[in-house]
């Protein structure tokens, strides 16, 4: 009989939605990236709610993921992926995982900006290069 060890996310986790989907967008996209891998989203650990500066007496703190939803970034509940197969990453040096406080600060200030939008720039500029010289087996140029 195995023992199964209970599996607890952490602040900054990253969490990987796994596409599993049979229809002919999701099969090209696998295809094309050349793995299952979906949509990317962050672990922000339980929140606590304010309202117009009134932070609850009672404590209430949700557990809250950061995602880009193609339009800027936003802040959203656990709950909404409650059922989702996904695959979590972790920090493991210790440099990286005390730096987890500045970047949930930085997460929350982007989130809770308007004015900020999805720079799409980005993905031409870093992910088809990336995704090209992986196909290729070329190694990545030191610039990026």
């Amino acid at each position: 009989m195995t023992q199964e060890k209970e599996f607890k996310l952490e602040p900054v986790d990253i969490l990987i939605n796994i596409n599993k989907g049979k229809d002919p967008f999701s099969v090209v996209k696998r295809g094309a990236l050349g793995n299952p891998y979906e949509h990317v989203l962050m672990y922000m650990g339980r929140l606590g709610i304010e309202r117009g500066g009134y932070i609850s007496s009672y404590g209430l703190t949700v557990p809250m993921l950061f995602e880009s939803n193609g339009r800027g970034v936003v802040l959203q509940s656990l709950s909404n992926r409650y059922g989702q197969e996904v695959v979590v990453m972790r920090l493991k040096s210790e440099h990286d995982r005390r730096r987890a406080p500045h970047v949930l600060d930085e997460a929350i200030k982007l989130a809770s900006d308007t004015q900020a939008y999805y720079d799409y720039l980005c993905i031409v500029k870093y992910a088809i290069p990336r995704l090209i010289c992986e196909k290729l087996g070329i190694p990545m140029p030191l610039k990026y």
